[in-house]
This record gives structure tokens, C-alpha cells and sequence, in this order.
């Protein structure tokens, strides 16, 4: 179960990474606006950043667990007494 718990942790917090990053990148565009003498009521308005959907932050968090590892070679497991065991020798 911490397994899965962990997986789980994880997965939130890559996809909450991503949709904190995309909210960053609003606020330096909106600023930048503001900067430039737009009202800052015109500049949110004006702004459209996308935020990363379901589909999306799957496909990135898919992506970002393949290492190279795990490509060419068997992925090395923890069993129960924490010890590796499969992978390469």
C-alpha cells in the first residue's frame, strides 16, 4: 500500500507542478502587460495561458518516469527485506 500511496504522491505533485507552472507563466505575462501601462484588470483579462489537462499531465508524468534504465535492461526491484533483486548483473 505505500507503494501505490507513494505513486499516487507523486503523480499529484508532478501535475500540480505543471499546473503551477503554467499560472506562473500568466502572472509574468500579465506583469509584463502591466509593465507596458495596461491596467492590470485589462491585462488578466486579456491573457490566456492554457493549463495542462488529465490527458496531458499523464502523457508528461509517462514520460518523465521512463529512464534509460529501464529501456535496456530489466527495471531493479526491492523485495519485502528492502535488498534489490532481478535487473542486470
Amino acid at each position: 500500500m505505500t507503494r501505490y500511496a507513494g505513486a499516487a504522491r507523486w503523480a499529484f505533485n508532478h501535475a500540480f507542478g505543471m499546473k503551477v507552472a503554467a499560472h506562473q507563466q500568466w502572472r509574468r505575462e500579465v506583469q509584463a502587460l502591466v509593465d507596458q501601462g495596461v491596467p492590470e484588470a485589462e491585462a488578466r483579462k486579456r491573457l490566456r495561458v492554457p493549463v495542462p489537462s488529465k490527458p496531458q499531465t499523464q502523457s508528461t508524468s509517462t514520460r518523465s518516469r521512463a529512464t534509460p534504465a529501464s529501456k535496456g535492461s530489466q527495471l531493479v526491484r526491492t523485495g519485502r527485506s528492502g535488498r534489490a533483486r532481478g535487473g542486470t548483473r
